[in-house]
C-alpha cells in the first residue's frame, strides 16, 4: 500500500494521503511498528520527529504488516525506499 506523508504527529504517529483501508476500517494516521518510542516532549522524541521529518515529509511510503488499530492509527510497518523506517531512525 503506497502513501504519501503529508504530516508528522509525533516520535511514532504519521499522517498519510490517501486513507488507508484495512479490516472494514479507514484513517489517516500510522502508528509506526517497532520504531523507538520516547516520552513525548523529551530530547529523543524531538530527535526522533526530526528526523522523520526530514526523511518522509512529502515522500511516498509503503505500508506493510498491518497488525491492529489503536484507537484511530493502523500499526503497521513502514518502508521508505524499500528499508524499514526503524532503521533509519532508531
Amino acid at each position: 500500500m503506497l502513501f504519501e506523508v503529508v504530516k508528522i504527529h509525533g516520535a511514532g504517529t504519521i499522517e498519510v494521503f490517501p486513507e488507508w483501508q484495512w479490516n472494514d476500517r479507514s484513517g489517516c494516521l500510522v502508528g509506526i511498528k517497532k520504531l523507538l518510542i520516547a516520552e513525548p516532549g523529551t530530547h529523543v522524541s524531538k530527535i526522533i520527529c526530526e528526523n522523520l521529518e526530514k526523511l518522509l515529509m512529502n515522500e511516498i511510503i509503503d505500508l506493510q504488516f498491518p497488525q491492529y488499530i489503536n484507537p484511530a492509527r493502523l500499526l503497521c510497518e513502514v518502508y521508505y525506499a524499500g528499508v524499514d523506517i526503524k532503521d533509519f531512525v532508531d
